[in-house]
């Protein structure tokens, strides 16, 4: 018997080897396929803080070139719906013991057409969604320190994933939706520039946004805030640059919630 094991072994162990060869490489291949498949749902359903609550920053010309390059209509549409209406009447009689009723009616309808005015805040809203749709905005979360790349800019910093890809690896004229704590100061010409930390120790960085005062909305209130005081905000914007002296990475903000 130990002579027929052995033959057989002699004879099979190729095939074993092959076989687990092949179940290896269709693991691997199948834990890359997932990786890749949760990772672009990550890209797609960010969690953390959504763009959402009071606009009190919006750039309306940023926001006219941005609807054109993504082919977004800016001009009123006309919305129209129907109001249908039915009416009747009758006549209730009775002829030798026996009732009945005649009746009529008739059915009606009413085309209502009525202007859809387009806005800046109708056409931002338009800009996000096909911006994610598209898988174009990269969206950074100071407080928690998690950045969340595009699929393009992933495979590009590929060979830097293994380091950990920084905030400023993020490359100029990049959407990036950055959510967290803000400090506000007023300048000389009565912009105002909101900075947030990121990162730790004695070296952290800052992100900084200069805003236009003829942008901002609701009379944002800048002096109700004193230099340290904070306030949770969300930008979308465009990355401008990256100082290494200052350690600041400079956006041009579209948009800006606070929530």
């Amino acid at each position: 018997m130990g002579v027929i094991d052995s033959q057989w072994w002699s004879m099979r162990w190729p095939w074993m080897v092959v076989w687990l060869a092949t179940a290896a490489c269709f693991g691997v291949v199948l834990w890359y396929v997932v990786g890749r498949l949760v990772k672009a749902w990550r890209r797609r359903n960010p969690r953390g803080h959504a763009v959402s609550g009071r606009c009190f920053y919006l750039d309306e010309e940023q926001v006219e070139d941005d609807a054109d390059v993504l082919l977004i209509p800016r001009s009123d549409a006309q919305v129209s719906h129907e109001v249908k209406a039915s009416r009747g009447g009758g006549v209730t009689g009775t002829v030798s013991g026996v009732s009945g009723r005649l009746e009529q009616t008739s059915d009606s309808s009413t085309k209502i057409e009525r202007p859809d005015v387009s806005t800046p805040m109708k056409t931002i809203a338009l800009i996000m969604d096909r911006l994610r749709e598209q898988d174009r905005v990269v969206d950074a979360d100071l407080a928690k320190g998690r950045l969340v790349l595009t699929a393009a800019l992933a495979d590009e910093l590929r060979d830097a994933a293994a380091e950990g890809v920084a905030l400023t690896d993020v490359r100029g004229g990049t959407y990036i939706s950055v959510s967290g704590l803000f400090t506000v100061r007023r300048t000389d010409r009565d912009d105002f520039v909101l900075r947030a930390r990121y990162g730790t120790g004695g070296t952290a960085a800052h992100v900084k946004i200069t805003c236009e005062q003829r942008w901002i909305r609701r009379r944002f209130p800048v002096d109700n805030y004193s230099e340290d005081e904070k306030f949770p905000a969300t930008c979308l914007g465009l990355v401008r640059s990256w100082n290494d002296r200052t350690a600041e990475l400079t956006l041009d903000p579209v948009a800006i919630f606070q929530w």
